[in-house]
């Protein structure tokens, strides 16, 4: 016999793997059942605590109440009052507890679950999920989740760019939306995304694990992602290569590697991360090979470096800065 308490620990992932056959078994007995379970999955997916759930047990008070209302049925007539009136006052209670359960299913039923909303503007930020995975969010973007994941999947939603560290659970997907109507989904692991609300680009860099990105209505279409693989979403389409690019965490690192990269390159980067616009005033100069670890460093510090491996000079004019070689 499948009990609610049997189906609590269910919920909480306590039962052993025959209890786990025995239930999916008498799920698919009757659609009663299945709504039945379905009521208290979503209790268990609203609750701050399971507490509410282990203070309930409602096949032995509801077997409490019949041995007691027999009881009672038994008893003499001639019983004063006062001890008949306080026997039904305990037994009212029990039943209380015993249907406390139904109260739980109106109340939770009728709310939505309480989604967190964590945006950053000119500061990066780092928070911790429910299940333990961790996420780092770049400046001016966004992440909203739920307070508790639901049993079957960890979903969250995201705007901007933010790196992610996924705690393992093979029995609870990872899903990440995005704005652009692309979707992550791993099990465990690292990766970042990058969301171009302007071009509709999303771009996903894996460190770690594997992932599959696709877009929300095109699941049969996903690309598998692992270790140094990174796949960009633009005009539908989706392209998959090998990470070439060492500086795609460095919002979240602070450093900036070039080994033998063009001064155009180089450029390019400092000008992403720097959020400043940096231009090349000579094409003579592009080809220029650059080799430096910027390690947190001003931008100045990195400008008057390259003026002097290259013997070049720069001007800041309106906000842009030109580099030009040095008369």
């Amino acid at each position: 016999m499948v009990t609610d308490s049997i189906l609590i620990r269910y919920l909480q992932q306590q039962t052993s793997e025959d209890e786990d056959k025995k239930i999916e078994s008498w799920l698919l007995d009757s659609p009663d059942n299945q709504s039945h379970f379905n009521s208290l999955n979503k209790i268990w997916e609203h609750s701050n605590s399971k507490i509410d759930f282990d203070l309930i047990d409602a096949d032995g008070d509801w077997e409490k109440v019949k041995s007691r209302i027999e009881n009672v049925g038994h008893k003499p007539i001639s019983k004063k009052l006062n001890s008949t009136f306080s026997l039904f006052v305990r037994i009212a209670a029990i039943i209380v507890l015993a249907v406390g359960i139904t109260f739980l299913l109106r109340y939770y039923l009728l709310t939505e679950p309480e989604m967190i909303v964590h945006s950053t503007e000119i500061n990066q930020s780092e928070i911790l999920l429910s299940d333990g995975s961790k996420v780092y969010i770049n400046k001016h973007s966004e992440i909203s989740y739920p307070e508790k994941f639901s049993r079957k999947e960890r979903v969250v939603n995201l705007k901007g760019e933010a790196y992610f560290e996924v705690s393992k659970n093979e029995k609870k997907s990872f899903i990440v939306h995005t704005t652009n109507n692309a979707v992550v989904k791993v099990l465990g692991t690292s990766f970042n995304i990058n969301t171009d609300t302007i071009s509709s680009i999303v771009t996903v860099h894996v460190t770690t694990g594997k992932v599959a990105f696709y877009k929300a209505d095109e699941v049969e279409n996903k690309a598998i992602l692992t270790k140094n693989e990174k796949a960009v979403l633009e005009d539908d389409i989706i392209s998959k290569s090998i990470i070439e690019n060492p500086n795609f965490l460095s919002w979240k690192t602070g450093i900036l590697e070039f080994k033998n990269s063009p001064l155009t390159s180089v450029v390019d980067q400092l000008a992403e991360f720097y959020k400043q616009t940096i231009l090349i005033n000579a094409q003579s100069i592009g080809d220029f090979k650059y080799t430096s670890t910027i390690d947190n460093q001003p931008l100045e510090e990195v400008l008057d470096e390259i003026k002097l491996v290259f013997n070049l000079d720069y001007l800041v004019k309106n906000d842009t800065i030109f580099i030009y070689p040095n008369q």
